[in-house]
């Protein structure tokens, strides 16, 4: 059968035929010797046979056995893509706290450094008489206060690096570990027309849905396609040959006289048929349903993709303000430490 439905076949038989009889004194007796009642005649046969179908099973329609293997290894390469690509978004996330931790331990080692010197500064004008001994205890109770700080993100730090170890399902990574990226702030502005197109091009639970809903549409075709009259032509072409012999049978085969062809035309009328069109209708609710799917899920990226840039501006915003407060408390410090000069 060939892809577009055409069946066809070539057959080549050998036969031979002869005649025996035999027989019986009584009705009971049984047949004990056969003789035979002609020559051994020898028969040879060749047919050709083609079956065209008008309109049911014409066709990509007999491609789809093809379609579906080629739909299900896409779903295979799709589904393993994305598994890879939730591991990356867990170790992302993992690693950028690994790097927030680090910058907030080092804050931290800074803050301990400056208390230690109050703590110290404290001490020696309360020896002097300056200060109240209420003023040392506190500036102590600060000092253990930022050290408790800075062993709760040390604890943290050993717990990403077991998260770490567990997502990635390794055991060698020493303790210690730093993460070697630097947050910093990125100037570009990302259009949201383009970010959002490339979001539908990469997203994984879309790709998905697509392959799904190319398969719903193979099977509407396949079930529309039992729909369609069931119409063939067919064309038979037999040669035949007979003889006492092999040689002058086969020979016979050349003979016109011995051809025979048939013509035939069938249409097969399903009356009552009720299952195909409920095929049809089951296999056109499906597709509607996973277009759906596919245009809820492309609202939901671009609600996402809104909330993620209005989100990230007010970070960017918020960053620029605190930079900003940064300066003012450096300048106000550098004021109050010429005081004492």
């Amino acid at each position: 059968m060939t892809t577009l439905g055409i069946a066809y076949s070539l057959t080549y038989q050998k036969a031979t035929s002869q005649t025996n009889t035999a027989t019986i004194a009584n009705e009971d007796d049984t047949f004990e010797e056969w003789v035979p009642y002609d020559d051994l005649l020898y028969v040879d046969s060749f047919t050709a046979a083609i079956k065209i179908p008008l309109f049911q099973d014409w066709g990509d329609i007999n491609r789809m056995p093809e379609f579906k293997t080629q739909i299900a290894l896409d779903q295979s390469r799709i589904q393993s893509k994305k598994v890879k690509l939730d591991l990356l978004y867990q170790i992302a996330n993992i690693y950028w706290d690994m790097v927030g931790i680090q910058k907030n331990i080092e804050a931290i080692l800074a803050s301990v450094k400056l208390s230690e010197q109050f703590v110290k500064d404290t001490r020696t004008r309360q020896r002097l008489g300056i200060l109240d001994p209420i003023e040392v205890k506190q500036s102590e109770s600060q000092l253990a206060l930022i050290k408790q700080n800075l062993l709760q993100e040390l604890v943290r730090k050993n717990q990403i690096e077991d998260q770490i170890r567990a997502a990635l399902n390794l055991e060698n990574i020493p303790y210690g570990y730093k993460a070697v990226e630097k947050m910093f702030i990125r100037e570009e502005i990302l259009n949201f027309d383009s970010t959002l197109e490339e979001i539908f091009d990469t997203n994984q639970n879309l790709a998905l849905l697509k392959t799904a809903l190319r398969f719903n549409r193979l099977n509407y075709k396949e079930a529309d396609n039992k729909s369609d009259s069931d119409m063939d032509l067919s064309f038979q072409y037999s040669m035949n040959g007979y003889g006492k012999g092999v040689t002058e049978s086969s020979a016979g085969l050349s003979e016109p006289k011995l051809h025979d062809y048939q013509i035939a035309f069938t249409w097969n009328m399903p009356f009552f048929d009720k299952i195909t069109p409920q095929r049809v209708k089951q296999a056109n609710l499906e597709r509607a349903r996973t277009e759906l799917q596919i245009n809820d899920l492309k609202s939901q990226l671009k609600v996402q993709l809104q909330a993620i840039l209005k989100n990230l501006n007010l970070a960017k915003q918020g960053i620029k303000l605190a930079n900003i407060s940064v300066e003012l408390v450096q300048d106000l410090l550098v004021k109050e430490t010429e005081k004492f000069k």
